[in-house]
C-alpha cells in the first residue's frame, strides 16, 4: 500500500466518540436555542396586541369627574358628594380554572353627584346623576 491509500483509510475510520458527542451536543444546544427563540417570538406576537390595548389610553386622569348639579328647591338642602371623603366600591365573586371562589374588590374616589334632601317630605327628596370614572378603579 502506498501513503495515499493509508490516508484514504483514515478518512473512512469512525470518528472518535468524544468528538461525535461534542457535535451532537452542539446541534442539540443550537436546536434548543432556535426553539426557545421561536417560542419567545410566538409569545410576543400573542401578548403584544393586549399590551398595546392597555397602553392605548395612556395615563389615567385622576381628576374629579363632572356631574350635573341640582338646584335646591324650597325646603330642600343639596348635598354634594365629596370625593376626598367618599368612595365607590364593587365586589364580584370570581372563579378561575376550577379553583375556589374568591372576591375581587375595586375602589375609586372618582365620584361626583348631588342629593337634594327635603327634610319635610323625605319621599320628595331627589338624587341627581351620580358619575363615576371607572378608569380610576383600583382592584
Amino acid at each position: 500500500m502506498s501513503d495515499g491509500d493509508a490516508s484514504d483509510l483514515t478518512d473512512l475510520a469512525p470518528e472518535p466518540a468524544p468528538a461525535k458527542r461534542r457535535r451532537v451536543r452542539t446541534y442539540a444546544i443550537g436546536g434548543a436555542v432556535v426553539l426557545a427563540a421561536a417560542a419567545g417570538l410566538f409569545t410576543y406576537r400573542q401578548v403584544k396586541p393586549s399590551l398595546d390595548a392597555l397602553n392605548e389610553h395612556g395615563t389615567i386622569d385622576y381628576e374629579v369627574p363632572s356631574a350635573p348639579t341640582l338646584t335646591a328647591e324650597p325646603g330642600e338642602t343639596v348635598y354634594r358628594i365629596d370625593p376626598t371623603e367618599s368612595s365607590l366600591t364593587y365586589e364580584v365573586q370570581e372563579q378561575f380554572a376550577g379553583k375556589d371562589t374568591s372576591t375581587a374588590t375595586g375602589v375609586t374616589n372618582g365620584i361626583a353627584g348631588d342629593i337634594a334632601v327635603n327634610a319635610d317630605d323625605l319621599a320628595a327628596s331627589r338624587v341627581g346623576e351620580i358619575v363615576a370614572d371607572i378608569e380610576q378603579f383600583h382592584s
